[in-house]
């Protein structure tokens, strides 16, 4: 009997394991290995989120509802190719087909076309493919370029390079002449990397082929599966979504089947007319064989039938005209907008130029993208983002001067071409006007939306000879406005190249500017608005350079924020707050609150709270005296995740202050929720406040909105005593500005603190070192 019950264990022990065995390799067989090449934008890069782009997105979609589990794993190209050859990944990112690697993978439906072009600094001249031999050429490792180098055009020795950011660095360093590589791929790493306008194409358009994804030959069911979900997303629109995000262009797919359909209209068009011609024809001849034998009275009722069909004919003719004037519409016009396309603007600027060349007149162009546009679509979906951008195109067309045209060029970019120009003077109003109006709130759908702009300007013949390089310069000098602030307009001067380098070697001297103690701490005193009695500070950076003296914050912030740097410096500046604080508690000095800005870096980064937390132990700094500031635009970035770290803020006792409000995307409904304690007035608001009644309005709607959201309002930049006065009487809380007190190292404003008989006193406006009225802000 126990001999029975242990062979039944045993069996039924086998079983489980047989089941459990089936189960994990089922499991197993479902995983799809994907590698891509991690340095290929658009097609495939590592991005703040991970790996992404072009391919991965695409076969995230195509894997998506199946049975297949999608493991993604970017790495170098070459990594990538041996993965595939030795059966360690399953499917691969775009290539080439070869005859060479059809021996070693199988291959997808095509996914791209793509072509090639030669590349070279911006300098070069005389490029000939006759040639090529002479000049040094970089390429791709192991990339299809390479094959087509060595095969087609028999280029003998080249460089070979494991991504096009090294080709890119040594064409600038001048170790090569020029790279070939596929376009799309390149002109995207140069406008992500700000170079249009010193590398650019000396021959482009070449060897046109398609891009597929390679497909282990151990997984060949892999094949119709991606092909046939491919078909889908195609029909579905999936496809052609995915692609203009990230090239910007409807893709060759999209363009052949709307050609498709514009001639089967047509053809179905012309035969339905040919069919009613020939019925009318044959109708016409029937009755007219009847006419010759029926009485008078026949005939005049066949006459009334005749006119009856003409004025038909003539309903169908217009029909037709009006269909085609339609389709001509479409193709020279946004759908969305309403506004000219691409198409119809290259064909206005050529225009613009060769009358320029006759008449000796400028050609402006203008490049316009709407700041932050991202975070609409982020917070509210891309039905209210379409809206905003509707909007925008309206207020363009009721701009638009009679001597230029306004066009979409996609996304949230917009051109403007003004031609005939005899003076400058002309271009500045219209983009002062231009500025102002985008400026105006928006309400889209119950949301008060609050948008700015960033305009680049270029002229021909001055900055550049040809539609090309015009819209390389004014892209550059659009990025120089955003960088300057945004809600601005830059012109494009050949500094911008003196600009790149400055910012190189400004990002080069932050790495030594802690180590060598050239940073400083300086304060600017917020004073009450009816005493005028100093109620807090804000700690400001300032960076004493051995070499260069003070340089403005506005020029290395956003610097060391792009590369990293900031979290250091902000930890150096808390630090350096809480050692005042203290030198000042040791004095006798009552606290006093102090702002800090922080930037989005720090706000995002994961040991931020753990560290702040521990700051506020310090002896100087507590929950009473430190005061956070962040911008609208840090607010409104990735809400959710900015909204959890803010609350965490706020639930340590600690106030919130949002700097420049009023110039971002931000609404009412947002503001309600966001757990900040004080809304800071742009000082761009105040600067003209004493001569435009705009914005007056403006700084009356913003002080009102944030009282009625319960919260303080402070004014920055005030200069003047009519600003101030003007200020106080629309209700704020605080002032700050020259008017009052400009900005000043920790001792002097100890003096100050110690020169009067308590801090919460009434406070002198005007004394040896303090005079109201200078010029500047803060």
């Amino acid at each position: 009997m126990n001999r029975l019950m242990i062979n039944k264990v045993l069996m039924a022990t086998l079983a489980i394991m047989l089941i459990g065995t089936a189960i994990t390799s089922r499991a197993e067989a479902t995983v799809v290995r994907y590698y891509a090449d991690d340095t290929y934008p658009p097609y495939s890069y590592v991005s703040g989120a991970g790996l992404d782009g072009f391919d991965v997105e695409l076969l995230e979609y195509i894997m998506a509802g199946t049975d297949y589990h999608l493991q993604v794993q970017g790495m170098n190209w070459i990594n990538v190719l041996q993965h595939i050859e030795s059966g360690r990944a399953d499917v691969i990112s775009s290539l080439a087909k070869t005859e060479a690697r059809s021996e070693i993978m199988l291959f997808s439906n095509p996914i791209a076309g793509v072509t090639n072009g030669f590349f070279g600094t911006a300098e070069f001249s005389g490029f000939s493919m006759e040639l090529l031999t002479d000049y040094r050429i970089g390429v791709g490792q192991s990339y299809s370029d390479e094959m087509l180098l060595k095969e087609r055009l028999g280029v003998e020795p080249h460089q070979v390079y494991r991504n096009l950011n090294v080709a890119v660095q040594a064409l600038l360093a001048g170790q090569i002449d020029f790279i070939f590589a596929e376009e799309q791929a390149l002109r995207h790493f140069l406008i992500q990397n700000r170079l249009q306008g010193r590398v650019v194409a000396h021959e482009a358009g070449l060897y046109p082929r398609d891009y597929h994804y390679g497909i282990s030959k151990e997984r060949p069911e892999l094949v119709s599966l991606i092909n046939q979900r491919l078909a889908t997303l195609q029909a579905d629109g999936t496809y052609e979504r995915v692609y203009q995000k990230y090239f910007q262009k409807p893709s060759a797919d999209s363009l052949a089947r709307q050609r498709q359909q514009q001639y089967q209209r047509m053809l179905l068009g012309g035969l339905g007319l040919a069919v009613l011609l020939m019925t009318v024809r044959y109708g016409i001849i029937r009755r007219q064989m009847t006419e010759l034998r029926a009485s008078y009275q026949q005939i005049r009722a066949m006459e009334e039938v005749l006119g009856d069909q003409l004025d038909q004919l003539h309903q169908q003719d217009r029909l037709l005209r009006i269909s085609e004037e339609r389709l001509k519409h479409m193709a020279y016009h946004d759908e969305l907008t309403g506004l000219p396309n691409l198409r119809a603007f290259n064909d206005y600027l050529q225009q613009a130029i060769e009358e320029g060349d006759l008449e000796h007149s400028e050609v402006a162009f203008l490049l316009m993208d709407l700041d932050d546009f991202k975070l609409v679509n982020d917070m509210y979906g891309h039905e209210v983002g379409d809206l905003v951008l509707v909007e925008v195109a309206t207020r363009l067309k009721d701009l638009r001067p009679n001597n230029a045209m306004i066009a979409r060029l996609g996304g949230d970019e917009y051109m403007i071409c003004m031609k005939q120009m005899k003076e400058r003077q002309t271009l500045h109003q219209f983009v002062d006007q231009l500025l102002c109006a985008m400026n105006q709130p928006m309400k889209i759908n119950e949301l008060d939306l609050y948008p700015s702009t960033s305009v680049g300007i270029a002229f021909y013949p001055s900055d550049a000879q040809n539609p090309q390089t015009l819209f390389a310069h004014a892209d550059a000098a659009m990025y120089l406005a955003k960088q300057r602030g945004r809600n601005a307009a830059a012109y494009y001067s050949r500094d911008l190249h003196e600009h790149i380098r400055h910012k190189l070697e400004t990002g080069a001297g932050l790495r030594q500017a802690l180590e060598l103690q050239e940073f400083e701490v300086h304060y600017q005193p917020l004073v009450e608005a009816h005493t005028g009695a100093i109620q807090g500070v804000e700690a400001l950076l300032r960076w004493r350079h051995p070499k260069k003296g003070m340089i403005p914050p506005g020029q290395f912030i956003p610097i060391a924020e792009e590369t990293g740097q900031i979290l250091d410096i902000g930890w150096w500046l808390l630090n350096e707050v809480n050692l005042h604080l203290e030198q000042w508690w040791h004095l006798g000095i009552k606290p006093i609150p102090v702002s800090v800005n922080i930037s989005i870096k720090q706000l995002q980064h994961p040991l931020f709270l753990n560290r702040l937390k521990k700051q506020l132990q310090e002896p100087g700094i507590s929950r009473t005296t430190l005061k956070l500031e962040i911008t609208e635009s840090i607010a409104m970035m990735n809400p959710k995740e900015t909204m959890v770290n803010l609350e965490e803020i706020k639930a340590l006792g600690l106030e919130i202050s949002l700097d420049d409000f009023g110039t971002g995307f931000s609404s009412m409904n947002r503001l309600q929720t966001m757990p900040v304690q004080e809304l800071k007035i742009d000082k761009s608001f105040i600067c003209d406040l004493e001569k435009s009644d705009k914005h007056q309005a403006i700084v009356k709607t913003l002080v009102h909105l944030a009282h009625a959201l319960d919260k303080k309002v402070v004014a920055e930049g005030v200069e003047t005593k009519a600003q101030a006065d003007m200020l106080d009487q629309y209700g704020c809380d605080l002032l700050q500005g020259y008017y009052y007190y400009r900005p000043m190292p920790s001792s002097d404003l100890t003096g100050v603190f110690l020169s009067k008989s308590g801090i919460n006193q009434q406070v002198e406006l005007c004394n040896d070192t303090l005079c109201p009225g200078e010029e500047g802000s803060s």
